[in-house]
């Protein structure tokens, strides 16, 4: 290989290790400052695979989109509150020397919030199961029941994955009380 196959060779493999680097830095930096999502509401275009599935008539239709887009209006400013208590907590648990009684009276806030959220979420689901006759809410039962599941499996997967690390090395945490 001559001195000029070398040196277009060098030149090539730095140009794709640059390429791959600025994309490895891009994708780093966009999913680090991507905004967070604010909103836990279904999208609209499952709303509208609910509805069809459901077979609503048009009255019913009505009924059920006016009481979707109360309960997202109420709900709005709960998971707003939430998120910028959940902001707060890693604030104080990211200070040198965090309060306690601060992060145990955000928890406290964030339970009252998270109750209020709970409480309109059953006045909609009653609601809605008054405007839907019963094969109609049995199915919509059933998608709620699995959304609920699958909120909690995803809620217990990191315990279990930092449970498990923290017992492979052997330590416990520190909790002073």
């Amino acid at each position: 290989m001559n001195y000029f196959n070398k040196k277009n060779l060098v030149i090539i493999s730095i140009a794709v290790l640059l390429i791959v680097n600025i994309a490895a830095i891009g994708t780093v930096l966009y999913l680090t400052y991507k905004k967070p999502q604010m909103s836990e509401h279904p999208s609209q275009e499952s709303l509208r695979t609910i509805r069809e599935k459901l077979k609503l008539n048009a009255a019913q239709k009505d009924a059920f989109e006016m009481f979707q887009k109360d309960y997202q209006e109420k709900t709005k400013d709960v998971f707003v509150e939430m998120h910028q208590k959940r902001v707060m907590m890693m604030d104080e648990f990211s200070k040198e020397k965090p309060d306690s009684m601060v992060l145990y009276d955000l928890a406290k806030q964030t339970g009252v919030l998270h109750e209020n959220l709970k409480r309109l979420t059953i006045n909609h689901l009653l609601d809605l199961k008054e405007v839907c006759n019963k094969e109609q809410f049995k199915y919509l039962e059933g998608m709620f029941r699995q959304k609920m599941m699958d909120d909690e499996s995803v809620m217990h997967k990191p315990f279990e994955r930092g449970r498990k690390y923290r017992n492979r090395r052997g330590e416990q945490p520190n909790r002073e009380r």
